[in-house]
């Protein structure tokens, strides 16, 4: 969603499409990405720019029962990957909710960036 120009388009993958599986109109779901373009843009000056290498701080600051599952897999991403943008492609959740968590642990020392 924050591509400046391209071209996409809805496709049948095969799959039948039910109420059960497509619950939102592509409208409200083009507008709810939309304002997480938004709101991502609104943190951009606090993450890490997507080249950025990313690394666990040694000693760790806790204790990793201490963190969520969420804040565990921005945690686990970053030792498996070791960069912003494998983080972000490789994260279960949306880009602003992976970053707004990666802020969170660079901010008490859990993460760091070079």
């Amino acid at each position: 969603m924050s591509w400046k120009d391209g071209h996409f388009e809805f496709s049948n993958s095969g799959q039948e499409i039910t109420e059960d599986n497509f619950t939102e109109s592509v409208a409200s779901l083009l507008l709810e990405a939309s304002q997480e373009v938004d709101m991502l843009s609104d943190i951009c000056s606090e993450a890490p720019a997507l080249e950025s290498k990313l690394s666990l701080k040694r000693p760790m600051p806790g204790v990793l029962k201490e963190l969520s599952p969420d804040q565990l897999e921005v945690v686990q991403l970053t030792h498996d990957w070791g960069n912003m943008l494998d983080l972000l492609d490789h994260a279960s959740g949306s880009d602003l909710v992976v970053t707004e968590i990666l802020i969170k642990l660079i901010e008490k020392g859990w993460i760091t960036t070079d």
